[in-house]
């Protein structure tokens, strides 16, 4: 994690918001006997300038967190 996240309240809550969804989700797949070639993997976890597919999970952990970060702000950005 960069350093200059840990200054912002907002910025901490989105990082590990962003990083757990990714995981939770990688995880769920791996424990009910699911498997993935590393060609599955990039396109799961990267954003589609890095070869990434629509809608991909990288993409989706960043929703979440920003939705995180609105409640924290009362709804606002």
């Amino acid at each position: 994690m960069r350093t200059s996240v840990l200054r912002s309240d907002e910025a901490i809550v989105s990082v590990l918001a962003h990083e757990t969804f990714e995981i939770s989700v990688l995880r769920q797949r791996l424990e009910s006997g699911g498997s993935m070639t590393a060609r599955e993997l990039v396109e799961w976890l990267h954003d589609r300038g890095e070869g990434g597919r629509v809608g991909n999970v990288h993409e989706q952990a960043w929703d979440f967190a920003n939705a995180l970060v609105r409640a924290m702000n009362g709804g606002q950005r």
